[in-house]
Order: C-alpha cells, then sequence, then structure tokens
C-alpha cells in the first residue's frame, strides 16, 4: 500500500513529528514514525495480517495506532485486539489531520 505523497511531503520537510491534535474537542498524542521505520512496524505489529487494508505509520503513545487506509483516510487503531473492525474515523486525509496539529504554545482543549 502505497502512503499518499502530502504526507510523505510532510515527512520529508522540516515539521513537527510528534506533539498533540485536536479531535472532537480533546486533544490526543501524536508520534510519527520515520518513513526508513514503516514498513518494519507493520512487520512488527502485524498489521496486514491483523488489520488488512490499512498502513501504520505512527502511534497515540497509549496503545492505539494511526494508519491510513486505501483511499487516504485515517483510522485509530487499537494495538490489543487489533482488527479492522475497531477502525475509528480520525480523518479523511493527511491534509484535515495535518491541519489538527497543534502550534507551539497553543492551549489545550478544555
Amino acid at each position: 500500500m502505497q502512503m499518499p505523497p502530502d504526507y510523505l511531503a510532510y515527512l520529508r520537510g522540516d515539521f513537527p513529528a510528534f506533539g498533540d491534535l485536536t479531535c472532537n474537542e480533546s486533544d490526543r498524542y501524536f508520534d510519527l514514525w520515520p518513513e526508513s521505520d514503516i514498513e518494519q512496524f507493520n512487520t512488527e505489529y502485524e498489521v496486514q495480517k491483523l488489520a488488512p487494508g490499512f498502513l501504520a505509520f505512527a502511534t497515540n503513545g497509549g496503545g492505539e495506532l494511526y494508519v491510513f487506509n486505501q483511499t487516504g483516510q485515517i483510522f485509530e487503531l487499537p494495538c490489543i485486539g487489533m482488527d479492522s473492525r475497531y477502525a475509528s474515523l480520525l480523518a479523511e486525509s493527511w491534509g484535515e489531520f495535518e491541519s489538527r496539529i497543534k502550534k507551539t504554545g497553543e492551549q489545550a482543549a478544555p
């Protein structure tokens, strides 16, 4: 599965690889994996076996992965009990996900 080109451009730029995002009136942490580690981490987490059709690219640091589906939508997927049916939509695209990344100094959601 291919990663969206705008995501790859982000990874290759000088942008935050970890931090907070605002989602549904709450904040979530994200930690993007280096491009060179994505294939290895997907193999180690057995993503293709346990949740076919997804490609993991990050973690929330709390037991869930951030994954792309084949159309570029982004889902949160639990590591324990990993199964495609437990994936919850987080963003329609990388652009939407990126727009939720909090800038340094932004206040946390109440």
